[in-house]
């Protein structure tokens, strides 16, 4: 799920998450990636997490849109009381499509979350959205 890209000039590209099976251009000068014949995304989305309900782990799915090289991106897992549960992602990440992570099911302490609804939160540079994830144990 990881493609690197070693480039002439001697600098490194990282493209994390990605499925298999595709084409992707990537611009050295930007760090943009994206796919083949695929406008870069404009606005946020973060999609259903799949499989929901879920027994074990769940995928969680965004965009990151176009207008800066880099966004910082941010995915944490809340109980239903509003409780942190655990921080999936936050680091800077390229504008792309398809943007992908994986909550194993458990807490940040290594702990089986406890069954029932729990949320995932995007927070990319302050444009916040959130869904509902249903973890059937």
């Amino acid at each position: 799920d990881t493609v690197v890209v070693l480039w002439p000039s001697g600098r490194v590209t990282r493209v994390l998450h990605q499925a298999t099976n595709q084409f992707l251009n990537v611009d050295e000068d930007s760090g943009f990636v994206d796919s083949i014949g695929v406008k870069p995304p404009a606005a946020v989305v973060l999609r259903q997490s799949f499989p929901n309900p879920t027994r074990d782990a769940a995928i969680i799915s965004f965009d990151i849109p176009s207008g800066a090289v880099t966004r910082h991106a941010r995915i944490t897992i809340y109980d239903i009381q509003g409780r942190l549960e655990k921080v999936l992602l936050d680091r800077q990440m390229v504008p792309a499509f398809n943007q992908r992570v994986r909550w194993d099911g458990t807490l940040a302490d290594g702990r089986p979350a406890g069954p029932g609804v729990h949320f995932y939160r995007l927070d990319l540079d302050g444009t916040i959205l959130t869904r509902k994830l249903v973890l059937a144990r």
